[in-house]
């Protein structure tokens, strides 16, 4: 096997051993509850930081491998930024569809907030998010 692609695996496996452990401990012991006030600024710093990734580094990688493999459609840019769209489209998809929530600021009923559905499929989506 390919030493660089035996370190891909380690480190993936590393990485998504590291994540279940951190769930498997926080969540049983419910010490998020104490910090549940700092999980929003938590989550909207991380919202931002894929944000940034995807923008500053994933989006121009990704032109300049369209543009190294179709060399003769230097300027045409529609194929690679139509599957970006598609992407988010289907994740706006599954989010609206599969899993249906709510917005803060939407007028719900303490029974609706979550659904076991929801819960499940969330969890679902971590599962294979972590180890793929």
């Amino acid at each position: 096997m390919d030493p660089i692609l035996l370190q891909l695996i380690l480190f993936g496996a590393l990485a998504a051993a590291a994540n279940v452990l951190g769930g498997l401990i926080l969540f049983p012991s419910r010490l998020h509850s104490n910090y549940k006030p700092a999980l929003k600024y938590l989550l909207a710093l991380g919202a931002g930081f894929m944000l940034a990734v995807t923008l500053f580094e994933i989006l121009p990688k990704t032109i300049l491998l369209w543009q190294a493999k179709h060399p003769e459609s230097t300027g045409n840019l529609y194929p690679p930024m139509l599957l970006l769209l598609a992407g988010y489209l289907l994740t706006q998809f599954f989010e609206h569809t599969i899993a249906p929530h709510f917005h803060l600021g939407e007028e719900v009923h303490s029974d609706h907030v979550i659904s076991a559905r929801s819960a499940y499929t969330g969890v679902g989506g971590l599962l294979i998010h972590t180890f793929f």
